[in-house]
């Protein structure tokens, strides 16, 4: 009588270990106004993110290359594509704060880098647009922005280029991911293949 407990208590064990997987861990860094982040975050990562996103655990890190400096009380940044960069910049940190979820900031800035108008991006994503300005102008923003600062710099291998992005802790094959985001991830993934890659397979 003791054996049938045992084995049932041992199946459930397993199925708990055979049970969902956390998502794939993804560090994306990139700065606004980049046409090279454009194309891919509207572009191969956009695919990915709506075909899987339930394997898809997502941070944005829009930095690049900007400069911070100390000026009076606050801080002075400076960018690759000037001011309007740097705004853009402090936009995607202000989605990311203000989304009604991760993956409403994620689409937000999925929006953004398609370069669709900035307000209807809002709109779409349920953000109130009059407040996401108000954060870009707030100075308390700037150690928003700092935050991503040492993000990018706090990175190994140093990042050198945007968009660069990292799946689970690993930069490893970063051409094979920026060719190719959807079947990086759907390779990368060891849980129950998802809808959004098997019909990737279809199509192949």
């Amino acid at each position: 009588m003791v054996v049938l407990p045992l084995l049932l208590s041992t199946l459930l064990v397993a199925a708990l270990g055979a049970a969902d997987r956390p998502p794939l861990d993804v560090v994306l860094y990139f700065e606004a106004l980049c046409p090279d982040c454009q194309d891919f975050i509207s572009g191969g990562f956009a695919d990915a993110w709506r075909a899987v996103p339930e394997i898809l655990n997502v941070t944005l890190v829009p930095w690049g290359f900007a400069t911070a400096t100390p000026d009076g009380d606050g801080w002075r940044f400076t960018c690759q594509h000037g001011r309007e960069e740097c705004r853009g910049n402090k936009l995607h940190a202000c989605g990311v704060r203000q989304a009604p979820s991760s993956g409403a900031s994620v689409d937000f800035s999925v929006c953004l880098e398609a370069e669709r108008p900035e307000e209807e991006c809002a709109d779409d994503n349920g953000l109130d647009w009059d407040a996401l300005e108000r954060c870009v102008d707030d100075p308390d923003t700037d150690a928003i922005m700092l935050r991503y600062r040492d993000l990018t710099d706090d990175a190994r291998p140093e990042i050198v280029e945007v968009p660069t992005v990292s799946v689970d802790g690993s930069r490893r094959h970063q051409d094979d991911m920026l060719d190719d985001f959807l079947e990086f991830v759907c390779n990368a993934w060891q849980g129950e293949t998802p809808p959004g890659c098997l019909q990737r397979v279809d199509l192949d």
